[in-house]
């Protein structure tokens, strides 16, 4: 409404001409002119009497349900709100935010402001339903009188009056003295802090702690912060580092202490801060305690240089012990063609020697196969890590755009890899079948579908030779059995694979029928499996050689053809797995048949589950939030990108003790969590376990443990961290895709 000659002119706003709602609770004309309306749960509107228009200030996204407006000496905006806190625009500043979450106010639910004069300029009296505060322009909230019996029931009437200000209540009036108030405002420098224990192995120290003998120690400091304020140190807040094991300060606690255990030999700097809670206080000067821990004796240098010496002097009268004891064989040898007893003598030591020298190889043997076992198991570790990068990024470009020379760049890629992969497979297997670490699962699958998933797999490996592919499965064949699918399938594509690799013109068969001349025993049925090729045949006498370990039928063979020479090995010690023989036919020039019968309990088909659909995956509908756990940086880019087509929300934490903050510090919790088991600082094994001290329901966090190591071990390790599952690197995209 204005006024200013003979008529007045009043204006009407509403929803229609500028209002965010018809419900207005609180209006506030500030000293620059300006009229701040709050309306019902939509926001602040502010008139601008320059612009003669309104503009608007969205505080949260759940929309703002303000019950009061003021402005102090300052110039400050506060906005206090019905269970979302307070908010606070400082002259010339941002809005900030106070709440009972971040331990700045006892109450979310405010019903009235009122700013306060001197000697409290620049402060507010906040009225909560059951209490009041003090507020400072620092953010910082003091609880007033909370044991007087009339701080409660307070209603939304405040007052000033000289000296006092006055606050209505459902009892009668509340008097309060300014200046009495003005000793309830906390200072905004920062307290002081000082230490009060410090303990080492449970027993109390000194402050000065020195030098700490060596080995495994468990430190622990309590500091306590000083302050003389109303409220004491309830309202301080502590952070701390230990320089000499990260740089990073922890996140502010109200908890004056730090314990430390494991540390190893070296210098560390305890170093702790405290301040006000409340956003801008600052912290206190940095309390330090510089303590180190000894290095073990064995692990200096002068300790390391006698032990290579020690194990060189060692070696060397080894040699010189086996040298002797060969000169000494001699001499008694020539000695036994003298003298005929003495032969006699020689051959009984000679057989005792031997006996000896047989257990020493027999223990090199085994020896030797751990070293290689743990090789292989490295080396596949090593090799499967890059495989997954590059396996996945060629799997994400083949996704995008491309031309036809770029198209068949990324085949060949994406097929020698795949080779690669299928060649360190068998090298793998052959090691763990040579152990006897090798074993099979027992689960219902559809056998037909097996079996005719290899015309699929090698239609193209066919069609580039010019070669015919069929797959015959007799219609009395069971629709499911009990078995292993995976080994089943690793059988028939070796000998697949190795039938179209010695094929130069007709084709390959496989056929599969209930076998002829076995009995079947009930619920079991005996199935006759047969791989038949035209290929160059196999000389009779080489039959029996192409089933060991790297060989083949000449060495002209891999020239031409290639191949590690493990296929058929493989092939032949997963059939004796399985309870059979793997037997062939062969005829040079002519052809090749190999075959082999195995038992199965028949399954019922509804148990075994169907074969991927082919094409695309479909999208996560809602969006997923997902947490990878990948110290890889190539291989983090392949997990984000192929989630991320599936509309997959993606965090990425580079080792086991960022992903475990990463849980526990997130808003919004993660639907799943893919683990990497081998990352520097903490491990996959021990970040599962700490996340399911947090969230010990597997099903409210599922944890996927991502592996480059393929060992049997592997899988019950993961499981008894704490994870739902393992994957082994690389991984298809399906096969993630299901997991998810």
């Amino acid at each position: 409404k204005t006024t200013g000659g003979p008529t007045s002119v009043s204006q009407h706003f509403t929803t229609a001409n500028g209002l965010l709602h018809n419900s207005i609770y609180a209006l506030l004309a500030d000293h620059n002119g300006r009229i701040w309306v709050a309306t019902h749960n939509a926001g602040l509107a502010t008139w601008e009497p320059t612009q003669r228009r309104f503009s608007y200030t969205k505080l949260n996204a759940a929309g703002l349900d303000a019950s009061a407006l003021a402005e102090d000496a300052a110039g400050t905006i506060w906005v206090g709100t019905e269970g979302q806190g307070l908010y606070f625009l400082p002259f010339k500043s941002r809005w900030k935010h106070l709440s009972k979450a971040a331990g700045s106010l006892p109450n979310d639910y405010l019903t009235a402001l009122l700013p306060l004069p001197a000697p409290l300029a620049g402060s507010l009296l906040a009225v909560h339903p059951q209490g009041l505060s003090l507020l400072d322009a620092h953010g910082m909230a003091t609880p007033l009188a909370p044991d007087n019996p009339l701080v409660r029931d307070l209603l939304s009437a405040p007052m000033l009056s000289t000296g006092l200000a006055w606050v209505a209540t459902r009892m009668g009036q509340l008097r309060l003295s300014l200046a009495q108030l003005a000793r309830y405002r906390p200072s905004s420098a920062a307290p002081a802090l000082a230490f009060t224990t410090t303990e080492v192995d449970g027993e109390s120290r000194p402050a000065a702690l020195g030098q700490l003998p060596a080995g495994r120690h468990r430190i622990s400091f309590g500091y306590q912060g000083i302050s003389l304020a109303p409220g004491g140190v309830a309202g301080l807040r502590y952070r701390y580092r230990l320089r000499g094991l990260s740089d990073d300060w922890s996140r502010p606690s109200a908890v004056g202490e730090a314990q430390f255990a494991g540390l190893s030999a070296g210098s560390y700097v305890f170093e702790a801060q405290v301040r006000w809670n409340g956003p801008g206080t600052p912290w206190s000067p940095v309390a330090t305690r510089t303590f180190s821990i000894a290095t073990p004796w064995w692990r200096t240098p002068l300790a390391l240089v006698l032990e290579v010496l020690a194990l060189a002097a060692l070696l060397v009268a080894v040699v010189r012990t086996r040298e002797g004891m060969l000169r000494r064989q001699k001499a008694q040898l020539e000695r036994t063609v003298r003298v005929r007893t003495s032969e006699l003598r020689q051959k009984n030591s000679d057989i005792e020697q031997m006996n000896g020298e047989l257990l020493i190889a027999r223990d090199a043997a085994e020896a030797s196969r751990r070293a290689k076992a743990q090789f292989l198991a490295n080396m596949s570790h090593e090799i499967r890590t890059p495989m997954n990068a590059v396996i996945g990024l060629t799997n994400l470009l083949q996704q995008t755009p491309t031309n036809p020379e770029q198209r068949e760049y990324l085949t060949a890629i994406g097929s020698s890899s795949q080779n690669l992969l299928v060649i360190l497979n068998d090298i793998l297997d052959s090691s763990k079948m040579e152990a006897g670490k090798l074993t099979l699962e027992q689960v219902p699958f559809r056998l037909p579908d097996a079996v005719r998933g290899l015309s699929t797999l090698f239609r193209y490996a066919a069609d580039s030779k010019g070669l015919s592919l069929r797959v015959e499965v007799a219609d009395d064949v069971p629709l499911a059995v009990v078995g292993d699918p995976v080994r089943l399938q690793q059988v028939l594509v070796n000998l697949v694979s190795n039938a179209l690799k010695f094929t130069r013109q007709g084709g390959v068969t496989v056929r599969v029928a209930p076998a002829p001349s076995s009995a079947t025993e009930a619920g079991r049925m005996a199935l006759w499996f047969e791989v038949i090729d035209t290929g160059i045949g196999i000389p009779a006498n080489k039959l029996s050689a192409i089933f060991e370990d790297f060989s083949q039928a000449n060495a002209s063979t891999t020239r031409e053809f290639g191949g590690t020479g493990l296929g058929l090995s493989i092939a032949r010690s997963l059939v004796q797995l399985h309870g059979g023989q793997l037997g062939v036919r062969s005829e040079e020039g002519v052809g090749s048949t190999f075959y082999f019968e195995l038992t199965y309990p028949v399954a019922d088909v509804r148990q075994a589950p169907l074969n991927a659909a082919a094409g695309p995956l479909p999208a996560f509908e809602p969006p997923l939030r997902v947490l990878v756990a990948e110290d890889n940086r190539l291989n983090q880019l392949v997990a984000r990108k192929t989630l991320e087509k599936w509309n997959v929300q993606v965090e990425v934490a580079e080792n086991g003790r960022l992903a475990v903050a990463c849980v526990l510090a997130a808003t919004q919790p993660f639907d799943a969590v893919f683990m990497d088991i081998q990352m520097p600082v903490l491990d996959g094994y021990g970040a599962a376990r700490e996340l399911r001290q947090h969230y010990p329901n597997a099903t409210q966090l599922p944890i996927i443990g991502l592996t480059a190591s393929v060992l049997p071990e592997d899988r019950s390790m993961a499981l008894e961290s704490g994870m739902n599952d393992i994957l082994a690197k690389p991984f298809e995209p399906a096969v993630l895709y299901a997991r998810l």
